[in-house]
């Protein structure tokens, strides 16, 4: 059996990755677990070759924060036990890819709460989840 890890999936969605690694795509022969204590996902998929995993990153997204940069997306990221504000935008080179910049924000949910209403002090729909406790 293959395994592969996953992009980000602000990068690429999880049905192109899929394809990529020579499945048919997220359809109903996707079979799809929960990995205890992370907030990644194990995908099962057949291929040509046999079957394959992909696995997702151990992150988690809080929400959506619409500025004037565009929208920024909070992520948790687990392995490194860090809040990231994440912008993603089209690469002027390579047509459909995205680059995505990432910024450090804080270590804990209420410090970040406290420095993205810093760094954004008219922002007032703040609509973001607190991750699980896993």
């Amino acid at each position: 059996m293959k395994h592969f890890t996953a992009f980000p999936l602000l990068l690429m969605p999880l049905d192109v990755q899929i394809k990529r690694r020579g499945g048919e795509g997220f359809n109903c022969d996707v079979k799809a677990t929960p990995i205890p204590g992370s907030y990644s996902v194990k995908y099962e998929f057949e291929t040509a070759f046999g079957p394959a995993t992909l696995t997702t990153l151990n992150q988690f997204n809080l929400g959506i924060i619409h500025s004037n940069e565009g929208p920024l997306h909070v992520m948790y990221c687990a392995d490194k036990q860090s809040f990231f504000k994440v912008l993603v935008k089209p690469a002027k080179r390579l047509i459909g890819k995205k680059i995505l910049f990432t910024t450090p924000i804080a270590e804990t949910f209420e410090q970040a709460m406290s420095v993205l209403k810093s760094w954004y002090p008219t922002y007032t729909n703040w609509k973001l989840d607190k991750p699980p406790i896993i």
